[in-house]
């Protein structure tokens, strides 16, 4: 009760199919509905398989009747799962006519592949093999729970961060408290959005792993060579460091828009400073801590700072075959700030 439950909780979650308006996928109504019930359908049947399979463990049912269950449940969840695959995904405010004119097979990076596992639990269950068809089912289904809490996840994190009809939370937090203006706040934001991202992601890849049976040392030691480091030739990558560089270049940009702040209300002020050269000033600032922040970013992240010595020196033939107008005009403009 408790699975068939969650599991439907998170389902209206994501559909609302009565309430199009906290609807998280752009769907039509009538589409939302008929997959809701389709997948708290397949909820049930995975929860029922679950508890039939414990009370004939308890009363040491005969084999026959095990093998009876699995063939019911494997062939019930099939045809659920078909009738899935069949609705068509209409868009959101799209008419009748229109919904009905939607492709029975679009999408088809996702309808594609889901029809393959129709096709393995089926042949798998009819050929006789109805534990590896029972298992598919399971693994299918616990899949795509946590994919679900990944997805709500993800769509917390663009709440928090991107636009939308109410003022944004950090958005608000930069705006009132420091006073950032919209570009400067977007530059952040993005920065934000991408840590928290890829934080999700480190954390949902174990659980999915765990949940396709690989042992727990195993996802241990991957996720050990992944986060703190693992060679790809001469480089040594760590998911952790870069992480980390990120959040360091982002912090590293917002207290240089805070001093950039600050020297515009207290220092750069009219009459005490002439606007051009406070402008000026204002500028280096802002050029000198973003090059800054990305130069440390990028050596705690644990890229060589020496290797982009290649990097200078092809620039420098750039610059002596074809680029001179482009540098002059480049330093021209610093000499003249």
């Amino acid at each position: 009760v408790l699975i068939f439950v969650g599991i439907s909780a998170l389902i209206r979650a994501l559909l609302a199919p009565s309430s199009p308006q906290r609807r998280l996928l752009p769907l039509a109504d009538s589409s939302a509905r008929r997959i809701c019930r389709l997948l708290q359908g397949m909820a049930a049947v995975t929860a029922l398989d679950l508890s039939l399979t414990s009370v004939g463990r308890a009363l040491y049912a005969s084999l026959s009747i095990s093998v009876a269950q699995s063939f019911l449940m494997s062939m019930l969840f099939s045809g659920l799962l078909i009738g899935l695959l069949l609705t068509p995904f209409a868009p959101r405010g799209a008419t009748p006519e229109a919904a009905a004119a939607v492709p029975r097979a679009y999408p088809r990076w996702l309808k594609g592949p889901l029809w393959v596992v129709v096709a393995a639990i089926l042949g798998a269950t009819v050929l006789g093999y109805l534990a590896l068809g029972r298992f598919v089912t399971q693994q299918l289904m616990m899949t795509g729970v946590v994919l679900v809490v990944a997805m709500l996840l993800y769509y917390g994190i663009r709440a928090f961060t991107r636009e939308s009809e109410t003022a944004l939370p950090v958005n608000a937090v930069l705006e009132g408290r420091f006073g950032l203006d919209p570009p400067r706040r977007q530059q952040i934001v993005k920065l934000i959005e991408i840590a928290l991202t890829l934080t999700l992601g480190i954390l949902a890849l174990p659980v999915l792993l765990l949940q396709w049976g690989f042992s727990g040392a195993d996802i241990r030691d991957w996720l050990k060579s992944a986060v703190f480091g693992f060679e790809v030739g001469q480089f040594k990558i760590s998911l952790a460091r870069i992480l980390i560089g990120i959040v360091l270049f982002t912090a590293l940009l917002f207290a240089t828009r805070l001093f950039q702040r600050w020297m515009r209300d207290s220092v750069l002020v009219a009459p005490r400073v002439d606007p051009g050269i406070a402008h000026s000033i204002d500028t280096a600032i802002g050029y000198f801590g973003i090059a800054l922040s990305a130069v440390l970013a990028v050596s705690y992240a644990g890229f060589d700072i020496t290797s982009l010595a290649i990097v200078a020196g092809a620039l420098s033939v750039g610059i002596g075959f074809g680029l001179q107008s482009i540098v002059n005009n480049f330093v021209s403009g610093l000499i003249l700030l």
